[in-house]
């Protein structure tokens, strides 16, 4: 049988943004990962969690640079009964296993160049298709060469290999990538006709076909298996149970798994701009004695920036991630940086205008021929393009996310 044994990780960072002067907002999470027991009533210091921390207390010491500061958290604020209400002795407990979903495939398709087809093709029909119903016919057939797709569930197994990102593999990489150099895009963002090949080329099918198939790929996902009476007994276990608990922020410093602390204005070592210093909990001295001792604290450091603003000012704030490996965008100042080059406006309903335009690629040619061939045929027009607002589209988010995923994959052996 496997000994009782618990881990706690405290995640310290800044409270949001502070500007001025006095104590600096701090947060700190706790994160327990339980292992060898199967009921909570096994580990009796987090079966009476919040009872013991408003009883007995807790002093963090946290560490910037060469400085350390200890200071107790607020029990004022902790509510028992509602721990005691949520968790009992019998609360399932599943050993803690960390979850590596690094190598899995994510299904994604690249919009900006999507909707720069969509546009191209839109914009080139209404400058020179202006013929008979026969011209506009063989016109629309050039401009949409490469979208039949002609889906097929018994091949949508080597697609989805096909298509899917793995780690440090784009499947764009063959073709023209969704991420181009702001200075080579249109005013609106988007990729210009001449980036996207010349139509009838063998270069712009290939273009269209490969986007094509891959947002037919992403539109069809696997079905998901049928749906089954869950076992209530063991659907959530106490990990599972504090993880659903992040959404409620206020529920969380209730109970004692968040701490909000205020810090000495002088603790902290100053930053520069672009050079974040870093703050971790290196030790946590429980008022009680530990039932089943935690195994030694890992410091989890977090960056920070913290500097004089002038005028008896200064900004404390979590640094944005600046790591040669990040994909996802940095922050300036708590705000998302819209770099043209990373983010665009969507102003069309870009699933729906693909939708659509594969539709018609696949039936123009078995569609019913004009019963007047020289006037427009509405059965062979460019269907309308739809729109629910504007949408904000990130290029390669799909590479951001499987990054994040491997960041911490490789993390989380030093826990």
């Amino acid at each position: 049988m496997a000994p009782l044994e618990h881990t706690i990780l405290y995640t310290s960072l800044p409270r949001g943004i502070h500007l001025g002067g006095g104590k600096l907002p701090v947060s700190v999470l706790v994160s327990p990962r339980l292992m060898g027991g199967s009921k909570l009533g096994e580990f009796p210091d987090w079966l009476n969690w919040t009872s013991l921390l408003k009883k007995r207390g807790l002093q963090l010491t946290l560490r910037s640079g060469t400085h350390e500061v200890t200071v107790p958290v607020d029990t004022k604020v902790l509510r028992p009964e509602l721990w005691e209400a949520i968790f009992k002795e019998d609360t399932l407990v599943r050993s803690y296993q960390y979850p590596d979903y690094a190598g899995r495939p994510v299904l994604s398709y690249p919009v900006r160049t999507a909707l720069s087809m969509i546009k191209s093709i839109y914009q080139v029909a209404g400058a020179t298709l202006q013929g008979g119903a026969d011209q506009e016919k063989r016109g629309l057939r050039t401009l949409l060469d490469g979208l039949q797709v002609d889906w097929d569930d018994r091949r949508a197994a080597e697609k989805r290999k096909t298509y899917a990102y793995y780690p440090d593999h784009d499947p764009a990489s063959s073709g023209l990538s969704s991420r181009a150099p702001s200075g080579m895009l249109s005013p609106d963002g988007l990729l210009p006709t001449y980036l996207l090949a010349q139509p009838g080329s063998q270069a712009y099918r290939d273009l269209q076909h490969q986007t094509a198939e891959q947002f037919a790929t992403f539109q069809n996902m696997p079905s998901a298996p049928p749906i089954k009476e869950p076992d209530w007994d063991n659907l959530l276990d106490f990990h599972q149970a504090l993880s659903a608990l992040n959404a409620y922020r206020e529920l969380q410093r209730a109970l004692g798994l968040v701490f909000d602390l205020e810090l000495p204005q002088d603790f902290p070592l100053p930053s520069g701009t672009l050079n974040p210093e870093s703050l971790a909990v290196v030790d946590a001295k429980a008022g009680w004695r530990w039932r089943i001792p935690p195994r030694p604290l890992y410091p989890l450091s977090t960056a920070y920036l913290y500097f004089d603003l002038g005028g008896g000012s200064s900004l404390f704030m979590t640094a944005p991630n600046l790591t040669a490996s990040n994909r996802s965008g940095m922050q300036a100042i708590g705000l998302l940086h819209l770099a043209p080059g990373r983010f665009g406006l969507a102003q069309v309903d870009v699933d729906g205008g693909m939708n659509k335009a594969i539709q018609l690629a696949e039936t123009i040619d078995t569609a019913a021929p004009a019963t007047n061939p020289e006037v427009y045929d509405l059965n062979q027009a460019l269907p309308a393009l739809r729109s629910g607002g504007f949408s904000l589209f990130a290029d390669q988010r799909s590479l951001s996310l499987l990054g994040s995923l491997q960041e911490s994959t490789d993390t989380n052996p030093a826990l």
